[in-house]
């Protein structure tokens, strides 16, 4: 079975930009709910940092996940036993 999880593919691209928009949400809501509802001590600079920094793990992973065939997904390192 060819591994169709490699990088140089739209399938991958697509699947890891969904894994790290939802990543870079549920960061931001989590850093918004630690801050609480005081909008006005947001340091925007530390949520964007966090949010890249997670959104970076996203990627690599992705990218370490597609060396191994038969994967579910890009961000995935099991195998793929759904026959596909």
């Amino acid at each position: 079975m060819a591994n169709t999880n490699t990088i140089w593919t739209s399938a991958f691209w697509k699947d890891a930009a969904e894994r790290a928009f939802f990543t870079a949400l549920q960061v931001l809501l989590a850093l918004l709910t630690v801050n609480g509802t005081n909008v006005a001590n947001l340091d925007v600079g530390a949520i964007a940092l966090a949010i890249g920094i997670a959104v970076l793990g996203v990627i690599v992973k992705a990218g370490v996940a597609s060396q191994f065939g038969g994967t579910v997904s890009p961000a995935s390192l099991a195998p793929d036993d759904r026959g596909l």
